[in-house]
């Protein structure tokens, strides 16, 4: 049995509550993560990679499982690429990347093994994958969070069940580098977020805030 993504909506609504508006069927196991991209066009769905779920996929002609995508006006998938034979875990974390003079989007995704992918829209307006990689220990990417983009690039961070927090920056050619690793000590990186901190009365610095999963703690790495 499969699972199911029910939509709701209320641009029709004259009570101002949200109705039930459909139903996107096709992850054969659990959904664990959900983000709609910046501008509201489309939902990202993660689900597991597990072989059973890959070969369903496959038996189905429909995208991949782990991540699926879909067009919200419509609530049709798009076509994203096929999963490699190999166990990648559930998707945990889930973003999207957004540059100013790129009008391609690009998501990006996190996974229980630690490994990282990016997918960008091509002109067709399928997915093509862009790059894949474990991240050091294999630990769970916990999660996955983007700064606001320039004109040519866009900087993310993302932090892992092992206590590191990771920073890359995505440019409009594509090309993905890290930037920095820091490991945060006794703590695990549930969620993170970029914020500005005034070091002087003439500058600010860009931060990114981590807070912690089982102890509250709360750390700024700048």
């Amino acid at each position: 049995m499969g699972s199911f993504l029910s939509v709701f909506e209320n641009q029709y609504s004259e009570t101002g509550r949200y109705q039930f508006a459909g139903r996107l069927a096709g992850h054969p196991d659990g959904v664990y993560a959900l983000r709609f991209s910046h501008e509201g066009k489309f939902l990202a769905s993660g689900g597991s990679s597990r072989m059973d779920c890959q070969w369903h996929a496959l038996m189905m002609g429909t995208g991949s499982d782990g991540l699926r995508i879909w067009q919200v006006d419509d609530q049709k998938e798009i076509q994203t690429p096929p999963r490699r034979p190999k166990i990648l875990g559930q998707v945990t974390a889930i973003e999207w990347l957004s540059i100013r003079n790129n009008p391609r989007t690009t998501v990006c995704f996190g996974t229980t093994l630690g490994h990282l992918t990016l997918w960008r829209q091509n002109s067709k307006g399928s997915y093509e994958e862009l790059f894949t990689q474990r991240l050091g220990e294999g630990k769970e990417i916990m999660s996955i969070e983007a700064d606001k983009p320039t004109l040519d690039n866009v900087h993310f961070a993302l932090g892992t069940l092992c206590g590191q927090v990771q920073l890359w920056r995505y440019d409009s050619n594509g090309m993905l580098s890290s930037t920095f690793a820091v490991s945060i000590g006794n703590t695990v990186p549930r969620a993170v977020t970029f914020s500005q901190t005034t070091a002087s009365s003439k500058s600010k610095v860009k931060t990114v805030t981590v807070f912690g999963c089982f102890d509250g703690q709360m750390c700024v790495v700048m």
